[in-house]
């Protein structure tokens, strides 16, 4: 929490500093960087409606994973930007280590919300493939393979896939029909 406030705190004598160096991508860091440092703060705080709120918003936060690549995301941010003190990127980087030493330790604090952050992942990849299978079978049931010229397994009236081979000669370099009949407007031969 002290470090998300301490971005909070210092972050805008940075966009400051950004701003008038004429660099616009670090202006827009600084901003970001804030923004962060309050969501790290936020997540800290107390509050049952704040808490509910930010993880409706943010849930990657509440795992372990989630929030050793926040935390790390946020030190990248901090060390990319020049006007960022020294203290301010210490604090950031204790913060990462800190953070990963939590992820790889044995402490199960948030095991329910790692298994939580994993079944919801599962539930969205379940809906996708059903969505996926949903919208092949409704393709399938208007004919978009067989408008494209595509031949599925389970159809038997698909057109069969012709090769260069079958092709019809045509062009520049094409020998001339060969007539069966003579042509003659009178049509003796």
């Amino acid at each position: 929490m002290g470090c998300g406030v301490w971005l909070v705190v210092t972050t805008p004598f940075s966009l400051i500093g950004s701003t008038f160096g004429l660099r616009p991508s670090e202006v827009i860091l600084c901003a970001y960087l804030c923004a962060f440092g309050a969501l790290m703060a936020g997540i800290e705080i107390p509050l049952g409606a704040l808490q509910k709120m930010l993880k409706a918003y943010f849930y990657f936060v509440y795992t372990r994973t989630g929030r050793a690549a926040f935390v790390s995301l946020v030190a990248c941010i901090a060390y990319t930007i020049k006007h960022v003190g020294f203290v301010t990127k210490a604090m950031v980087l204790f913060n990462a280590g800190l953070n990963f030493y939590i992820l790889n330790s044995q402490d199960r604090r948030f095991a329910q919300s790692d298994a939580q952050a994993k079944q919801a992942l599962n539930d969205v990849g379940a809906e996708l493939r059903e969505s996926a299978t949903g919208a092949l079978s409704f393709g399938k049931a208007l004919g978009i393979g067989k408008m494209f010229g595509s031949a599925s397994s389970g159809d038997g009236d698909a057109a069969p896939v012709r090769s260069f081979d079958d092709a019809p000669s045509s062009g520049f370099d094409a020998a001339p029909p060969q007539p069966t009949q003579p042509t003659w407007p009178g049509g003796d031969a």
